[in-house]
């Protein structure tokens, strides 16, 4: 049970990245909206209480500009020796043109 837990919420926390970094590069939205969006998937999904850490940052790549969302947390280990480890998700997209 508690490496089907461990994963599912792994997984979560990638698509919250992942997603957030998208929502951020549209041409409408900011990094703060990118931010926010990830912080009410895993919110909605996990709990209100669940202790994350969320940041991101813009930069050139290329010739475009990108944006990349990072989510900090510590889930349970897997393994005979129970704990926690900490773990950092991130997740890129490339910003929208608004032209």
């Amino acid at each position: 049970m508690g490496i089907a837990l461990t994963g599912y919420s792994r997984a979560v926390l990638i698509d919250a990245a992942t997603e957030g970094s998208r929502f951020a590069g549209l041409a409408d939205q900011d990094l703060a909206s990118g931010i926010l969006k990830a912080r009410q998937i895993v919110s909605l999904t996990l709990g209100p209480k669940f202790p994350i850490s969320i940041s991101g940052t813009e930069f050139n790549s290329g010739p475009h500009r990108s944006v990349e969302i990072v989510i900090e947390t510590s889930l349970a280990s897997i393994g005979l020796l129970s704990g926690f480890e900490d773990i950092s998700v991130r997740g890129g997209a490339v910003v929208e043109n608004p032209n």
